[in-house]
This record gives C-alpha cells, structure tokens and sequence, in this order.
C-alpha cells in the first residue's frame, strides 16, 4: 500500500510540474469517474448475483429431469 501512495504522490508531483493545467482538471474529474466507476461495480454485481440465481433454477429442473429418467 506504501508503493501505491508513493506511485500517486510522485504522479500528481510529476503532473503538476510538467502541466499543473491538466493535472488541475484530472483533479476535478477524478470523483465523476470514481462515482461512475462505483456505480457501474455495483451494477455488475448486481447483474452477477442475478445470473447465478437463473443458473441455480435450470440446474435444479436439469437434476430433477436427469433424476427421474427411467432406464430400460
């Protein structure tokens, strides 16, 4: 975790050296992309968990169909 927060430090001191303007505006679009970012986790998620649950029922019709097939 200390090599990440070194990584972001040293980032934004390089970015506001080189280009303290675009740095500035990535600083102000940072929380859009992170609230989109969340947003879009959690719809994924979501849509995941709703997934398993459609492939939980047609495995339980598969096994009971497979379960009560009669041999000859």
């Amino acid at each position: 975790a200390l090599q990440f927060l070194a990584m972001f430090i040293g980032g934004f001191s390089v970015g506001f050296i080189y280009s303290w303007k675009l740095t500035l505006v990535i600083i102000s679009i940072s929380p859009l992309l992170g609230g989109s970012a969340a947003f879009f986790a959690k719809k994924m998620a979501q849509m995941s968990a709703d997934g398993q649950t459609f492939y939980a029922a047609a495995g339980a019709v598969a096994d009971e169909v497979i379960t009560l097939m009669r041999t000859v």
